[in-house]
């Protein structure tokens, strides 16, 4: 796949505190998330969407990239509704095992649309 992207495949989950189950074909993966509070009622003032809203993004197709930060960091483009968005995450590790740090997010650019619709073509994004 291109640009170092790899697609996960359709799932479903449920999320309460920050944990979700991804059901992929017949499998379940518990997911943790976690996120900064007030970063997240910022967010959800200036762009719309809280980190509990755009986790959601991990319920469906999604194409996640590896960026080059340092620490280690992950962009995940999905659906979140009808709005595409890039939520960008670490994975944490602490005493009750590994978690997805929500770092921000933002609705996605030109390019990263291009990215989604040219990794998922032929997939079908439909909840």
């Amino acid at each position: 796949m291109s640009d170092g992207a790899f697609t996960t495949p359709r799932a479903s989950f449920s999320i309460c505190n920050a944990v979700i189950t991804v059901m992929t074909y017949n499998e379940s993966v518990t997911i943790r998330l976690d996120w900064d509070e007030k970063k997240s009622r910022l967010l959800k003032r200036k762009r719309g969407l809280s980190f509990e809203d755009v986790a959601r993004v991990f319920e469906g197709v999604t194409v996640e990239l590896m960026k080059n930060d340092d620490p280690l960091q992950f962009a995940a483009i999905g659906l979140v509704g009808v709005d595409l968005v890039t939520v960008i995450f670490e994975e944490r590790r602490d005493e009750e095992g590994s978690c997805l740090w929500l770092v921000t997010y933002w609705k996605s650019t030109a390019r990263e649309r291009e990215i989604y619709e040219q990794e998922t073509k032929g997939l079908d994004r439909e909840d």
